[in-house]
Parts: structure tokens; sequence; C-alpha cells
């Protein structure tokens, strides 16, 4: 993952709202900032490839950087499956129709309450390597100094109107504009989900690749 400074954003939200102060402004932008990360899934990348040993039913998983907090899994393969998450539930009861012979490995991948461990069950028994490949989608961490290039790439001119709306739209400030507000709200919900129709996309997309090649 590519790194860009936070600190342009504040920079560009600061030029729309004059006499806002600089931690009013920094709050704002990471708010809308990270409400687009969660809405898109657009900060995602496949993590590094995890060892399944037998006896060890426990995978931790970690974010490419500090800069990012894992915020979901949208994905999970071995050598011999592939699950697509939807959410918790579906991974469990998608998990409880796979089978297991003797010669396959534990099938049922069931995420705990914290995003970073991946619990194998049954625990692995069998004497054989394998490996658990991780796609995941990343908010950034609340202190970060940095964030993900292709979210400031492609999308920093929504995330500044969302930031900026919610600062217009604070009565009693000097700087507010309701009338303003409302419009940069509106340009902002318009290219969130123009964004997450785009990833929609991409995921189904990148579905299939996996699926017809799942050792790659």
């Amino acid at each position: 993952m590519q790194l860009e400074s936070i600190s342009n954003l504040f920079n560009d939200v600061r030029l729309e709202v004059p006499g806002a102060p600089n931690p009013l402004i920094q709050d704002r932008a990471r708010y809308a900032l990270t409400e687009f990360c969660k809405r898109t899934l657009i900060s995602n990348e496949t993590l590094q490839t995890y060892d399944i040993e037998a006896g060890e039913p426990l995978i931790y998983i970690h974010p490419p950087n500090s800069c990012v907090n894992i915020w979901r899994v949208m994905w999970v393969k071995t050598s011999q499956r592939f699950l697509h998450i939807y959410d918790r539930q579906q991974l469990a009861s998608h998990g409880s129709d796979w089978d297991k012979s003797e010669d396959e490995w534990p099938s049922i991948i069931v995420p705990h309450s914290q995003n970073n461990i991946f619990q194998l069950y049954p625990k692995p028994t069998v004497d054989k390597d394998d490996e658990l490949t991780v796609h995941c989608a990343f908010i950034p961490h609340p202190q970060t100094t940095k964030m993900d290039s292709v979210v400031y790439q492609f999308y920093r001119e929504a995330i500044v109107k969302g930031a900026v709306a919610k600062l217009q739209k604070m009565a009693g400030t000097k700087w507010y504009n309701p009338e303003a507000g409302m419009m940069n709200e509106h340009e902002f919900q318009v290219e969130l989900s123009k964004a997450r129709a785009n990833q929609n996309k991409d995921n189904s997309i990148a579905d299939v690749s996996v699926m017809m090649n799942p050792l790659a």
C-alpha cells in the first residue's frame, strides 16, 4: 500500500472554511475519510500469505502498515477453498457446508470478534502444508498522519466535500453555511455511491479470477 500525507487533505478543507480551528478541521476530515472507507471498502489489498500448521488453530493477521486498521475481511482462500465474506454469519453457515475428509484440510474458517484473528475449525491435525490468503478492507488509524494513496488520488475531492459539509452545518460558528453544507453533503453522498458501485464491480471480477485460479 502506497501512502500519502493526510495533511494535504486538511489543507484542502481549511480553504473552504476560513476561521475554523485546525483541530476541528482535522477531526472532521478524519471522520469523512473514515466514513468513506467504511462504506465503500475502497481501501483494500491482499495481505501476506499465512502458513496453516498442524495443531495451530489460530492465525493472527495484521494490517500492511501502522497507518490503517483492518475494517473487514473481504475474502479468504486456501489451496482448495475460496470464500467471499459478506458477513460473519454467512462465513459460519457457508463454512459448515464444507466437507472434510481425511485428506482435506479442516475447512471452517471463523473470524473472532476481533478482525485480526482467524480460527481454523476443527483444529488442523493433518500433517501437511497449506496456506491461507486473506484480502481485507481498511480504515485509517485514528491518529495516522498518512492515508491510502489510492483513496487520496481518486477520492480526495469527495472526502473534502464531506468534511466541509460537516463543518458548514455547525450552527453558531463563523463558517456556518447550511445551504452550502447541504450541497456539499449531497455531492459527497453521490461520489460515495459511485465509489461503492465501482468497488462492488471490481470485487465481482476479482472473485471470478481467484476462483478460476485458486493457486494464484
